[in-house]
Protein backbone atom coordinates (compact mmCIF):
# COMPACT_ATOMS: atom_id res chain seq x y z
CA UNK A 1 0.00 0.00 0.00
CA UNK A 2 1.26 3.46 -1.10
CA UNK A 3 0.07 5.54 2.22
CA UNK A 4 0.50 8.61 0.38
CA UNK A 5 -1.14 7.70 -2.80
CA UNK A 6 -4.34 6.21 -0.61
CA UNK A 7 -4.54 9.02 2.01
CA UNK A 8 -5.03 11.94 -0.97
CA UNK A 9 -7.58 9.38 -2.91
CA UNK A 10 -9.59 9.52 0.92
CA UNK A 11 -9.70 13.09 1.06
CA UNK A 12 -11.32 13.66 -1.98
CA UNK A 13 -14.39 11.91 -0.77
CA UNK A 14 -16.90 14.23 1.21
CA UNK A 15 -18.04 11.86 3.63
CA UNK A 16 -20.71 13.33 5.95
CA UNK A 17 -22.58 10.69 7.82
CA UNK A 18 -25.47 8.72 5.83
CA UNK A 19 -24.30 10.65 2.30
CA UNK A 20 -23.63 9.18 -1.11
CA UNK A 21 -20.17 10.10 -0.40
CA UNK A 22 -19.37 8.21 2.42
CA UNK A 23 -21.31 5.46 1.35
CA UNK A 24 -19.09 5.47 -1.97
CA UNK A 25 -15.88 5.54 0.33
CA UNK A 26 -17.21 2.67 2.77
CA UNK A 27 -17.96 0.61 -0.73
CA UNK A 28 -14.26 1.03 -1.59
CA UNK A 29 -12.23 0.87 1.58
CA UNK A 30 -14.37 -0.76 3.95
CA UNK A 31 -16.96 -3.36 2.70
CA UNK A 32 -14.14 -6.09 3.26
CA UNK A 33 -13.95 -5.52 7.08
CA UNK A 34 -16.51 -7.10 9.54
CA UNK A 35 -19.55 -4.32 9.81
CA UNK A 36 -21.26 -3.79 13.28
CA UNK A 37 -25.03 -3.61 12.89
CA UNK A 38 -27.56 -2.68 14.80
CA UNK A 39 -30.94 -2.34 14.90
CA UNK A 40 -30.49 -2.53 10.69
CA UNK A 41 -28.24 0.80 10.78
CA UNK A 42 -24.21 -0.04 10.38
CA UNK A 43 -22.42 1.67 12.96
CA UNK A 44 -18.97 0.77 12.32
CA UNK A 45 -16.35 -1.42 10.61
CA UNK A 46 -14.00 -3.86 12.78
CA UNK A 47 -10.66 -5.90 11.21
CA UNK A 48 -9.45 -8.01 14.49
CA UNK A 49 -5.50 -8.15 14.63
CA UNK A 50 -5.28 -8.99 18.13
CA UNK A 51 -2.01 -11.24 18.84
CA UNK A 52 -1.02 -13.42 21.67
CA UNK A 53 -0.59 -10.45 24.19
CA UNK A 54 -1.15 -9.38 27.51
CA UNK A 55 -1.85 -6.03 25.52
CA UNK A 56 -5.19 -5.73 23.79
CA UNK A 57 -5.19 -2.35 21.84
CA UNK A 58 -8.20 -1.14 20.14
CA UNK A 59 -7.18 1.28 17.26
CA UNK A 60 -10.11 4.00 16.43
CA UNK A 61 -10.69 6.55 13.56
CA UNK A 62 -13.68 7.89 12.30
CA UNK A 63 -15.21 7.80 8.61
CA UNK A 64 -17.37 10.91 8.45
CA UNK A 65 -17.14 14.49 7.84
CA UNK A 66 -17.77 17.90 8.43
CA UNK A 67 -19.06 18.51 5.11
CA UNK A 68 -22.35 20.11 4.06
CA UNK A 69 -24.90 17.31 4.27
CA UNK A 70 -26.97 19.09 1.96
CA UNK A 71 -24.47 19.16 -0.95
CA UNK A 72 -24.48 15.58 -3.19
CA UNK A 73 -21.28 15.96 -4.41
CA UNK A 74 -19.15 12.62 -3.94
CA UNK A 75 -15.89 14.30 -5.05
CA UNK A 76 -13.83 17.12 -4.05
CA UNK A 77 -10.78 18.64 -5.97
CA UNK A 78 -7.39 18.43 -3.06
CA UNK A 79 -4.49 20.61 -3.73
CA UNK A 80 -0.36 19.60 -2.75
CA UNK A 81 1.63 21.87 -1.59
CA UNK A 82 4.94 20.12 -2.63
CA UNK A 83 6.90 23.26 -1.06
CA UNK A 84 5.92 22.39 2.47
CA UNK A 85 4.04 18.69 1.28
CA UNK A 86 0.81 19.89 3.10
CA UNK A 87 -2.66 19.11 1.60
CA UNK A 88 -5.70 21.85 1.21
CA UNK A 89 -8.36 22.85 -0.91
CA UNK A 90 -9.84 25.77 -2.32
CA UNK A 91 -11.78 27.02 0.08
CA UNK A 92 -14.24 28.64 -2.51
CA UNK A 93 -15.65 25.35 -3.23
CA UNK A 94 -15.05 23.36 -0.72
CA UNK A 95 -16.16 23.43 2.91
CA UNK A 96 -13.44 21.13 4.57
CA UNK A 97 -10.50 19.08 3.82
CA UNK A 98 -11.92 15.79 5.69
CA UNK A 99 -8.41 15.37 7.11
CA UNK A 100 -10.13 14.71 10.67
CA UNK A 101 -10.05 11.99 9.93
CA UNK A 102 -9.25 10.75 7.03
CA UNK A 103 -5.41 10.30 8.02
CA UNK A 104 -6.88 8.86 10.59
CA UNK A 105 -8.28 5.62 8.39
CA UNK A 106 -5.27 5.74 5.99
CA UNK A 107 -3.09 5.01 9.10
CA UNK A 108 -5.17 2.48 10.52
CA UNK A 109 -5.13 0.62 6.85
CA UNK A 110 -1.78 0.97 6.70
CA UNK A 111 -1.28 -0.62 10.43
CA UNK A 112 -3.55 -3.19 8.96
CA UNK A 113 -1.50 -3.98 5.89
CA UNK A 114 1.50 -3.96 7.90
CA UNK A 115 0.37 -6.74 10.52
CA UNK A 116 0.21 -4.51 13.69
CA UNK A 117 -1.04 -5.90 16.08
CA UNK A 118 -4.54 -4.55 17.62
CA UNK A 119 -8.13 -4.77 17.11
CA UNK A 120 -9.33 -1.77 14.69
CA UNK A 121 -12.26 0.30 14.78
CA UNK A 122 -13.47 2.40 11.81
CA UNK A 123 -16.68 4.30 13.34
CA UNK A 124 -19.88 5.85 11.78
CA UNK A 125 -21.07 9.12 13.44
CA UNK A 126 -18.27 10.65 14.91
CA UNK A 127 -18.97 14.25 13.92
CA UNK A 128 -23.01 14.22 15.25
CA UNK A 129 -22.26 13.17 18.83
CA UNK A 130 -20.37 9.89 18.52
CA UNK A 131 -22.87 8.07 16.96
CA UNK A 132 -21.39 4.43 16.41
CA UNK A 133 -18.76 4.29 19.81
CA UNK A 134 -21.93 5.22 21.29
CA UNK A 135 -23.94 2.12 20.28
CA UNK A 136 -21.29 0.44 20.48
CA UNK A 137 -20.07 0.73 23.89
CA UNK A 138 -24.21 0.63 25.13
CA UNK A 139 -24.28 -3.28 22.92
CA UNK A 140 -20.72 -4.18 23.88
CA UNK A 141 -19.63 -3.65 27.13
CA UNK A 142 -18.75 -7.01 27.90
CA UNK A 143 -16.37 -7.17 24.65
CA UNK A 144 -15.01 -3.88 24.95
CA UNK A 145 -13.94 -4.43 28.72
CA UNK A 146 -11.27 -6.79 27.49
CA UNK A 147 -9.28 -4.25 25.92
CA UNK A 148 -6.82 -2.43 28.29
CA UNK A 149 -5.97 0.22 25.93
CA UNK A 150 -7.69 2.22 23.10
CA UNK A 151 -5.74 4.77 21.13
CA UNK A 152 -7.27 6.85 18.51
CA UNK A 153 -6.15 9.01 15.32
CA UNK A 154 -8.07 12.26 15.58
CA UNK A 155 -6.37 15.51 16.84
CA UNK A 156 -4.93 18.15 15.22
CA UNK A 157 -1.62 19.34 15.50
CA UNK A 158 1.42 17.28 15.77
CA UNK A 159 2.31 16.72 19.18
CA UNK A 160 -0.46 15.53 21.41
CA UNK A 161 -0.81 12.60 23.37
CA UNK A 162 -4.40 13.01 24.46
CA UNK A 163 -4.64 12.49 28.72
CA UNK A 164 -8.35 14.29 29.09
CA UNK A 165 -11.19 14.60 26.94
CA UNK A 166 -14.03 17.06 27.94
CA UNK A 167 -12.02 18.07 30.76
CA UNK A 168 -12.50 13.36 32.05
CA UNK A 169 -9.11 11.91 32.37
CA UNK A 170 -9.15 9.37 29.97
CA UNK A 171 -5.42 7.77 30.32
CA UNK A 172 -2.57 8.10 32.77
CA UNK A 173 0.01 10.29 32.68
CA UNK A 174 2.55 7.35 32.83
CA UNK A 175 0.66 5.75 29.55
CA UNK A 176 1.12 9.62 27.84
CA UNK A 177 4.82 9.54 28.45
CA UNK A 178 5.16 6.50 27.40
CA UNK A 179 3.35 6.67 24.07
CA UNK A 180 4.89 10.08 24.06
CA UNK A 181 8.01 8.47 23.91
CA UNK A 182 7.23 5.00 21.50
CA UNK A 183 6.26 7.59 18.82
CA UNK A 184 9.34 10.17 19.22
CA UNK A 185 9.13 13.44 17.84
CA UNK A 186 7.70 16.40 19.23
CA UNK A 187 5.28 14.36 21.25
CA UNK A 188 4.20 15.34 24.41
CA UNK A 189 0.75 14.69 27.09
CA UNK A 190 -2.11 17.34 26.52
CA UNK A 191 -4.86 17.50 29.06
CA UNK A 192 -7.32 19.95 26.91
CA UNK A 193 -8.53 17.12 24.39
CA UNK A 194 -12.55 17.33 23.47
CA UNK A 195 -13.56 14.25 22.47
CA UNK A 196 -13.38 11.24 20.07
CA UNK A 197 -14.72 8.11 19.94
CA UNK A 198 -12.32 6.52 22.81
CA UNK A 199 -14.49 9.12 25.03
CA UNK A 200 -17.27 6.17 24.77
CA UNK A 201 -15.15 3.52 26.10
CA UNK A 202 -14.15 5.63 29.16
CA UNK A 203 -15.59 3.64 31.87
CA UNK A 204 -15.02 0.55 29.89
CA UNK A 205 -11.24 0.28 28.56
CA UNK A 206 -8.28 1.59 31.46
CA UNK A 207 -5.81 3.52 29.17
CA UNK A 208 -7.55 5.86 26.22
CA UNK A 209 -6.14 8.16 24.33
CA UNK A 210 -6.11 10.28 20.89
CA UNK A 211 -2.99 10.72 19.20
CA UNK A 212 -2.10 13.68 16.99
CA UNK A 213 -2.31 12.84 13.00
CA UNK A 214 -0.83 16.34 11.55
CA UNK A 215 -4.29 18.45 10.38
CA UNK A 216 -5.11 21.99 11.48
CA UNK A 217 -7.88 23.96 11.04
CA UNK A 218 -10.24 21.21 11.06
CA UNK A 219 -14.38 22.06 10.64
CA UNK A 220 -13.16 24.67 7.82
CA UNK A 221 -12.32 25.55 4.27
CA UNK A 222 -9.08 26.59 5.70
CA UNK A 223 -8.03 22.66 6.88
CA UNK A 224 -5.59 21.20 5.94
CA UNK A 225 -2.72 18.30 6.19
CA UNK A 226 0.81 18.01 7.50
CA UNK A 227 2.05 15.04 5.09
CA UNK A 228 5.55 14.97 6.29
CA UNK A 229 3.59 13.92 9.82
CA UNK A 230 1.27 10.98 9.07
CA UNK A 231 4.26 9.64 6.91
CA UNK A 232 6.84 9.40 9.71
CA UNK A 233 3.99 8.50 12.20
CA UNK A 234 3.00 5.39 10.38
CA UNK A 235 6.75 4.55 9.91
CA UNK A 236 7.29 4.76 13.55
CA UNK A 237 4.20 3.21 14.41
CA UNK A 238 4.34 0.23 12.15
CA UNK A 239 7.74 -0.70 13.58
CA UNK A 240 7.01 -0.79 17.18
CA UNK A 241 6.61 -4.61 18.26
CA UNK A 242 2.71 -3.75 19.91
CA UNK A 243 2.31 -7.41 20.96
CA UNK A 244 5.72 -7.41 22.91
CA UNK A 245 5.73 -4.00 25.45
CA UNK A 246 4.97 -3.43 28.60
CA UNK A 247 2.32 -0.91 28.30
CA UNK A 248 1.55 1.12 31.31
CA UNK A 249 -1.98 0.10 32.53
CA UNK A 250 -2.24 2.68 35.65
CA UNK A 251 -6.29 3.67 35.16
CA UNK A 252 -9.31 2.55 36.92
CA UNK A 253 -12.11 3.30 34.58
CA UNK A 254 -14.42 2.48 37.44
CA UNK A 255 -13.48 5.97 38.80
CA UNK A 256 -14.05 9.10 36.50
CA UNK A 257 -11.45 11.84 37.37
CA UNK A 258 -13.16 15.40 36.42
CA UNK A 259 -10.69 17.92 36.89
CA UNK A 260 -12.78 21.32 35.42
CA UNK A 261 -12.41 24.43 37.65
CA UNK A 262 -12.70 27.53 36.17
CA UNK A 263 -9.09 28.45 35.73
CA UNK A 264 -8.50 25.60 34.08
CA UNK A 265 -11.47 26.57 31.60
CA UNK A 266 -10.03 29.95 31.17
CA UNK A 267 -6.29 29.03 30.83
CA UNK A 268 -7.56 26.22 28.13
CA UNK A 269 -10.61 26.86 25.91
CA UNK A 270 -11.29 24.29 23.62
CA UNK A 271 -14.29 23.24 20.96
CA UNK A 272 -17.28 22.35 22.95
CA UNK A 273 -18.51 19.46 21.43
CA UNK A 274 -20.64 17.96 24.20
CA UNK A 275 -23.17 20.57 25.39
CA UNK A 276 -23.82 17.74 28.02
CA UNK A 277 -20.36 18.26 29.71
CA UNK A 278 -20.69 22.45 29.39
CA UNK A 279 -23.61 23.85 29.41
CA UNK A 280 -23.00 27.60 28.63
CA UNK A 281 -26.22 28.33 30.24
CA UNK A 282 -25.38 26.75 33.45
CA UNK A 283 -22.11 29.33 33.90
CA UNK A 284 -22.30 32.24 36.02
CA UNK A 285 -22.34 35.56 33.73
CA UNK A 286 -18.56 35.99 34.52
CA UNK A 287 -17.12 32.85 33.52
CA UNK A 288 -19.31 32.71 30.73
CA UNK A 289 -18.25 36.53 29.28
CA UNK A 290 -14.59 35.60 30.15
CA UNK A 291 -14.49 32.44 28.20
CA UNK A 292 -16.36 33.36 25.05
CA UNK A 293 -14.01 36.45 24.95
CA UNK A 294 -11.50 34.73 24.63
CA UNK A 295 -12.17 32.51 21.62
CA UNK A 296 -10.54 33.91 18.64
CA UNK A 297 -13.17 33.94 15.32
CA UNK A 298 -11.95 29.98 14.31
CA UNK A 299 -12.73 28.40 17.31
CA UNK A 300 -15.75 30.33 17.77
CA UNK A 301 -16.92 28.94 14.10
CA UNK A 302 -16.03 25.84 15.31
CA UNK A 303 -17.78 25.97 18.75
CA UNK A 304 -21.17 26.87 16.70
CA UNK A 305 -20.71 24.23 14.40
CA UNK A 306 -20.07 21.98 16.83
CA UNK A 307 -23.46 22.56 18.68
CA UNK A 308 -24.69 22.50 15.54
CA UNK A 309 -23.70 19.03 14.42
CA UNK A 310 -24.11 17.72 18.00
CA UNK A 311 -27.83 18.52 18.29
CA UNK A 312 -28.57 17.03 14.80
CA UNK A 313 -26.90 13.89 15.74
CA UNK A 314 -29.03 14.13 19.42
CA UNK A 315 -31.87 13.95 17.06
CA UNK A 316 -30.87 11.27 14.64
CA UNK A 317 -30.77 9.28 18.02
CA UNK A 318 -34.48 9.90 18.79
Amino acid sequence: MNLKKTLLDILTYRRPHGSKGEQAFIKKYMDRFEAIEFESEIVGFRFDNLKESKNKILWSCHIDTVHNPKNDDVIQQIFVDSKNNTVFIDEKNSDCLGADDGAGIALMLSMIENDVHGCYLFHRGEELGRIGSSLIAQNMENYLSTFTHAIAFDRRGTDSVITHQSSNRCCSDLFADQIALLLKGSFKKDSTGSFTDTFSYLSLIPECTNISIGYDLEHTPKESLNLDHVLLLDKTICSIDWAGLDLVNDRDPSQIDNYYDGEWWNKNHFYLNDPSFYDLESMNINDRYHYLKSLNKTDLVNLIEDLLYFYDGAKHLE
